[in-house]
């Protein structure tokens, strides 16, 4: 399982469709399309034999995935609580959700096709496929107190625009008295932020994320949190000006995706190092569950360094996660021999601006950029005193307005083209300027031990070793935990066997069986329970295939001791809530016996699972670490 960064995941969403003015039924303007050439062999639809074709697919699976269930909506913009900011401040002085109460609700997925039919770009998403502005676009019909009025495509953006108005005053009416930001605005653009399921230890559900991505091409998926939201100019500004960067670069290219460097930092002393140079990206038709044949994603960037390049690129995919993330994507796990294990794994950068200077990274100083978290605990005044640069720096010195604009916009950790997008959920058709990779580690960020396979924390049996090894006449044959048929008292009762441990460790049973008919590892070397949950989860292996209440587990030896392990005062990221208020973990939360914080007796994660399920090659833990081109 790639790098486990964390870069997606958490909310846990309900129902309640909107009302109101559903028979509008305008013909929404469509995009001119340029003029194309007809392709007589379209990209076959991915199926796990072709993709298992490929030296960039690690753990091939054929997307299938159709929206369905339901996302919160919140609308209006959102700041911590603070001085200069009161209506966002609960009685006792706690951050909000939302300013007001009646702008957070449910919206059920299937409602978007009931009220918009089909998306407005039917050239870029999927049949039953919606994007962020068509989901801005449903808002707009089905609340009375909000219109949204799409303007004409902007071949400059490669985008539409359209302007908003927003009932703020609740008077009834669009006027003037909502205030500038409220009517007939152009600056209004969606923040989003896609599922993390049950963690509850992100930094960006408050706010969500600004995105300098088009808002048509970016997909709706189910659990997300949406946020339809006044920016300022400024924001606006900065947006389009690396949009139009980018259509200037396709064209420029004669209408080819050509990325001009991807760079990776392998973390080995070197900083970043140039890769690649103008790579002509082709097309793999990776997600056409999602987008139309002949839109490009990063996912298709990194097969053509695998596929056309002969680089060591691997992707994997994604399921639904150990913490209830429905992530579907396939995720970067692979460079040059660095394979994504535990917390080591690969984040993902991108700027589409001119030279590249707009990159969004403050955490951990990956690179500089146009955000800053810090802003969220500064006053307007500390802001605007700052010397020039230290915020926003294409604005220059910072007067009271620009400084207000700068923190409502600019305040988080991530945001532009620095977010929690999958790579083959992020379009490039207009290519950006770098897309770069660095080689992480974040134990000490989640505060979380390491449990690798070689580490001999725990015993890892070679069972290519084993000396009486089962076949399929074994009664048991297939069967993971002996237990089920073999007592402890009952087994190797003659002393024909080492000392046994005090309960059956059916891993310990095949260093001397075999795997008893397990198939082969794919390639992982820790945190198997990330993935093999839900519809990959384990059948009969023990403690492994169970989840309990926190309370029960017992927080491995060098975790933090807290139950829920989780919740240990000395985390560097404490959970919260909607609203970014530090909460704890409740104790009767349900909990894998196998997770980041403990460990299962039977069946540890992952010393079982890579003694009974091998991979081809055992690559000592310490080899990945560090590589490099």
């Amino acid at each position: 399982m790639m790098k486990k960064c964390h870069l997606a995941l958490i909310v846990t969403a309900a129902m309640l469709a909107g009302c109101g003015n559903d028979s509008d039924n305008t013909a929404l303007p469509q995009p001119t399309p340029e003029p194309v050439i007809e392709d007589p062999t379209p990209t076959p639809d991915p199926t796990e034999e072709n993709l298992n074709d490929y030296n960039s697919i690690n753990i091939a699976v054929a997307p299938d995935q159709q929206l369905g269930g339901s996302i919160t909506v919140k609308i209006g913009k959102w700041v911590p609580c603070d001085s200069d900011y009161p209506t966002f401040c609960t009685d006792d002085g706690k951050n909000k959700e939302t300013e007001f109460d009646y702008q957070k609700y449910q919206v059920e997925t299937a409602d978007l096709a009931r009220v918009l039919g089909k998306s407005i770009r039917p050239d870029i998403m999927a049949d039953g496929q919606f994007s962020l502005l068509d989901m801005a676009l449903y808002l707009g019909k089905t609340r009375e107190d909000l219109e949204v009025t799409l303007g004409e495509f902007n071949p400059q953006l490669d985008t539409y625009e359209f302007t908003v108005s927003y009932d703020y005053n609740r008077d009834g009416k669009f006027s003037v008295d909502d205030g500038s930001e409220n009517f007939q605005s152009p600056d209004w653009w969606p923040a989003n932020h896609y599922s993390n399921g049950e963690f509850l230890r992100d930094v960006n559900d408050a706010p969500m994320e600004a995105y300098y991505n088009r808002a048509d091409t970016m997909p709706v998926q189910v659990d997300q949190n949406f946020r339809l939201r006044p920016y300022s100019k400024y924001m606006t500004e900065r947006r389009q000006y690396v949009q139009r960067a980018e259509v200037e670069r396709r064209e420029a290219a004669g209408g080819k995706v050509i990325v001009p460097r991807i760079e990776v930092d392998f973390l080995d002393g070197r900083g970043y190092v140039t890769i690649a140079t103008n790579v002509e990206v082709n097309n793999y038709n990776l997600r056409p569950d999602t987008y139309q044949d002949g839109v490009t994603t990063i996912a298709d960037a990194l097969m053509t360094l695998a596929e056309d390049m002969d680089m060591d690129v691997g992707l994997t995919w994604w399921p639904v996660t150990t913490n209830d993330a429905p992530i579907y994507s396939y995720a970067l796990s692979r460079v040059n021999n660095q394979v994504a294990h535990g917390y080591w794994g690969w984040l993902m950068f991108v700027d589409g601006s001119p030279n590249g200077e707009a990159t969004a990274d403050q955490i951990a100083g990956f690179k500089s950029g146009d955000f800053n978290a810090s802003m969220n605990y500064m006053s307007i005044a500390d802001i605007t005193a700052a010397p020039e640069g230290s915020f926003c720096p294409w604005l220059g010195k910072l007067d009271e307005k620009k400084a207000r604009a700068c923190k409502e916009d600019f305040a988080q950790s991530f945001g532009g083209n620095f977010v929690h997008i999958m790579p083959d959920n992020w379009v490039i058709d207009n290519p950006p300027e770098v897309i770069s990779f660095k080689w992480d580690y974040q134990n000490t960020l989640w505060h979380t031990p390491e449990f690798f396979w070689d580490d001999g924390q725990l015993p890892w049996y070679d069972i290519s070793q084993a000396v009486k090894p089962m076949d399929d006449s074994h009664f048991g044959w297939g069967i993971a935990d002996c237990a089920v048929c073999h007592s402890q008292e009952n087994t190797h009762v003659t002393g024909d066997s080492p000392a046994l441990s005090d309960t059956t460790r059916p891993y310990y049973c095949a260093s001397c069986h075999g795997s008893n008919g397990a198939p082969q590892g794919h390639g992982e070397m820790s945190r198997c329970h990330w993935c093999h949950t839900k519809e990959y989860a384990p059948k009969q292996h023990g403690a492994a295939s169970l989840r309990v209440s926190a309370e029960e587990v017992e927080c491995w030896q060098n975790s933090s001791q807290s139950t829920p392990c989780a919740n240990a005062a000395t985390m560097m990221m404490k959970p919260t809530d909607k609203a970014d208020n530090v909460i704890e973990y409740s104790s009767d939360r349900m909990f894998p016996v196998n997770s980041d914080w403990s460990q299962s007796a039977d069946f540890p994660d992952p010393y079982s699972c890579l003694t009974c399920h091998p991979n081809e090659v055992m690559v000592p833990t310490s080899d990945s670490h560090h590589q490099g081109y």
